[in-house]
């Protein structure tokens, strides 16, 4: 059901999204305690990151529609505090990319815990309710969330 894959991506291509998105140049916009950037919302991709994001996604997740995709950073504290997500998506696909390394991670309400390692990609129904956090080793907890519809094989 939650399907986990280390080294998802070519190297030079999780270091081209690292070096942007925890770079000093990137976009981002405070919700809450956290940084959001959508990527992709209501049928349109984001101008200046469009070549960032879309080539890889299509290359290897290959959706037949996104719905939404979204880069979110959390901040260091303390402690770690959850963030629950409540899907609104049905018969659609999460996949969720770890941009960094940290002690964060996405815990699903069945107790599954899944670690954040660097260019590591989960992917599960979108319908699962799961909450992210926010880490205590490094600055930041930097992932990408995309919800899409997938053609079945």
């Amino acid at each position: 059901m939650i399907d986990v894959k280390d080294d998802y991506l070519p190297e030079v291509i999780i270091h081209d999204l690292e070096y942007c998105m925890l770079g000093n140049n990137f976009a981002w916009f405070l919700q809450d305690d956290y940084f959001v950037h959508n990527f992709w919302k209501n049928n349109d991709f984001s101008n200046r990151y469009n070549d960032i994001c879309r080539a890889w996604m299509d290359m290897y997740i290959k959706p037949s529609a996104l719905i939404d995709v979204k880069g979110t950073l959390y901040k260091k504290s303390q402690r770690l505090k959850s963030y629950k997500i409540n899907s609104k998506y049905k018969k659609s696909h999460t996949s969720v990319l770890y941009i960094n390394n940290n002690n964060g991670c996405t815990k699903f309400e069945d107790g599954t815990i899944i670690e954040s390692i660097r260019n590591r990609i989960i992917t599960f129904p979108a319908n699962l309710n799961y909450a992210e956090t926010n880490c205590k080793d490094e600055d930041f907890r930097c992932v990408i969330t995309i919800n899409y519809y997938k053609e079945a094989k």
